[in-house]
């Protein structure tokens, strides 16, 4: 009978973690969408608690189990997608001004980590997605 008692209050515990975990992950989302704060090179693991408040243990923990990813990987995806915006908005901006307005320290770790993301190098993701443009205009 106790051990049910017990699994009862796991159950419980789980659930309510499981609610609490889903309005945090929208928060986030929702802060990381408005406020943009992965622009700021210097953006770290700890300011998330502006939105969430976790110690570093479990903002990192919180990004691991909801979204799969380190610190690092959840900030370069959004820094990724603003760069693709840029590109696509943008077709004559330079990779260093894209680099350094969508939050990378360098082109160079720009391109690094815009590479490992697409498996393409940004010029060949530009010259792709402007052939692609070009045969519809």
């Amino acid at each position: 009978m106790v051990h049910k008692l017990e699994k009862e209050e796991a159950d419980a515990e789980s659930a309510d973690n499981n609610e609490a975990n889903a309005t945090y992950r929208k928060v986030l989302e929702d802060w990381m969408k408005s406020k943009k704060p992965y622009l700021n090179t210097k953006f770290q693991l700890i300011d998330l608690q502006q939105v969430l408040p976790m110690n570093r243990t479990y903002l990192s923990r919180f990004l691991h189990n909801e979204f799969d990813c380190t610190f690092y990987q959840f900030v370069n995806r959004y820094r990724i997608d603003e760069a693709m915006r840029l590109m696509n908005e943008n077709r004559d901006m330079k990779l260093n001004e894209v680099s350094t307005r969508s939050g990378f320290s360098s082109p160079t770790v720009f391109t690094r980590i815009f590479t490992n993301f697409t498996g393409i190098k940004p010029r060949e993701w530009i010259q792709n997605k402007h052939s692609a443009l070009d045969k519809y205009n």
